[in-house]
């Protein structure tokens, strides 16, 4: 269960950081640019999802459009070149990673919680299995 705990935990600060550093791309995003057009390209016109993968997606695609002409001058000038918009965007799977071993470790939790009830009066097969 410890396990578990520590891949939630990680995921919840591995998104957390993640959607702030998204919240402070879009806010400078937008200042830099209020045309309707520009902000539909870059994806900064719906508002952020709560679901992950939908949320890496949306950032994903706002990140490598931003990176793209006409956008790299302006952005560049607020500290987001392409080449930090790529390291950015390429940061965005470490939340879908950390979800993904998050589920493993839950599902590993619940296997080992079930084997000890299993083995419940049985210390010596709990220690062979080291459960």
């Amino acid at each position: 269960m410890g396990g578990k705990t520590d891949k939630h935990g990680d995921l919840m600060t591995s998104e957390e950081n993640a959607r702030n550093g998204y919240a402070a791309f879009r806010s400078i995003a937008c200042a830099a640019f209020p045309a309707q057009a520009d902000r539909v390209s870059l994806g900064l016109t719906a508002n952020v999802p709560q679901d992950l993968q939908k949320f890496v997606t949306l950032a994903h695609t706002s990140y490598t459009n931003a990176a793209q002409a006409p956008w790299t001058t302006k952005m560049t000038k607020r500290n987001y070149a392409p080449a930090h918009l790529t390291t950015v965007s390429a940061a965005l799977d470490a939340p879908a990673s950390t979800e993904s071993d998050s589920a493993i470790a839950a599902g590993e939790a619940q296997q080992n919680t079930q084997a000890r009830g299993a083995f419940r009066g049985n210390a010596g097969a709990l220690t062979k299995l080291k459960l």
